[in-house]
């Protein structure tokens, strides 16, 4: 069977290493012709820097909107938008609840010295709250270091023992 093609019909087509969308025209001169446009996929696979982990669909998806971008939404103009993703929806949404789950608080405190010249630190109690610590909970303080970008920091880390029993045979190793 013969497609035949008019003015404006386009087709498109996978090929196995991209899309091939063919374009009918027809100049005034009455003259017909088939613009062909060819979009490659990615020539590897990976999840390095704007290497897609699917490049059929992020191909597919640069296609359509390059063909078809008269029927795109602009700033002023309503039409199809399109974007391309690098991980499934449910993955989205894992990275999301772990990023949640991770927002980061500071709670400011300051060391104060007891009349007999012995250091303490009050925790916060918006901290203890959310931590679940309460009074008469067996609390472990270690000096330790800390290293993050922008290099090697010291300071103390703090287990409630009661809390968390396995923190005490850590102690004992």
């Amino acid at each position: 069977m013969k497609v035949e093609l008019r003015d404006g019909d386009v087709v498109i087509r996978r090929t196995i290493n991209g899309w091939i969308i063919d374009r009918a025209v027809t100049y005034a001169e009455g003259v017909e012709h088939i613009d062909t446009t060819v979009h490659e996929d990615a020539d590897h696979i990976g999840t390095f820097d704007h290497i897609p982990t699917n490049p059929a669909s992020q191909s597919f998806m640069r296609a359509i909107s390059e063909e078809f971008c008269l029927y795109s939404q602009t700033k002023h103009c309503g039409g199809f938008k399109m974007s391309y993703h690098d991980t499934g929806r449910d993955t989205e949404r894992e990275l999301k609840e772990m990023a949640d789950d991770k927002k980061e608080s500071t709670h400011v405190t300051t060391i104060q010295t007891t009349d007999d010249g012995e250091c303490f630190v009050e925790i916060p109690q918006e901290l203890l709250d959310q931590l679940g610590w309460v009074e008469g909970d067996d609390i472990q303080v270690e000096e330790t270091e800390f290293w993050d970008p922008h290099g090697e920091h010291k300071g103390f880390s703090v287990a409630n023992l009661t809390k968390n029993p396995e923190a005490r045979e850590d102690e004992n190793n």
